[in-house]
């Protein structure tokens, strides 16, 4: 149930940009989501169309990272 909770939730936040097209998507993780992006990956880029580019790491460098790519938008 929980690794649902997770697709459901992580479906929730990316759907909505699907409206435009097929696109690649970052998404930035800790390292405990790999197992489950792992497993929810084949079957969200298969239904979609759009490619997910995962990136994982440490809660701050994550934090980081999110940080200065949103000041590049």
């Amino acid at each position: 149930m929980k690794k649902l909770s997770v697709g459901v939730l992580m479906l929730g936040f990316i759907l909505p940009v699907g409206i435009a097209g097929a696109a690649d998507i970052k998404v930035l993780s800790t390292g405990n989501m790999q197992t489950v992006l792992a497993e929810i990956t084949p079957d969200f880029e298969r239904t979609t169309g759009h490619k997910l580019v995962i990136e994982y790491g440490s809660t701050p460098r994550i934090k980081a990272r999110a940080a200065t790519d949103s000041r590049e938008d």
